[in-house]
């Protein structure tokens, strides 16, 4: 569970980079379903897709990951997760 959220983070971190370079309103998950199994996003042109970006970003040499940061001090905030993008 542990590494999971790390990962999410390492994620959301790169994203919401992105989302303040890019001054975006919404960033939706295109591969989420809803809870009968109906896409929760039908439509999105390809243009507005960054996935790529992200996955770019997450895989450059010498970044920092999870694994390679130091663990938060006590008593620092953690803002939540604010929005995530995944590519079906």
């Amino acid at each position: 569970m542990r590494m999971r959220e790390g990962i999410v983070k390492e994620i959301t971190d790169i994203v919401m980079e992105k989302v303040k370079a890019k001054s975006l309103d919404f960033v939706l998950d295109k591969s989420g379903v809803s809870i009968n199994g109906v896409p929760v996003v039908l439509y999105a042109p390809e243009n507005v897709d960054f996935t790529n970006e992200i996955i770019e970003a997450l895989n450059k040499p010498g970044r920092a990951t999870a694994a390679t940061r130091k663990p938060a001090a006590a008593g620092s905030s953690v803002t939540p997760a604010a929005a995530r993008a995944t590519k079906p």
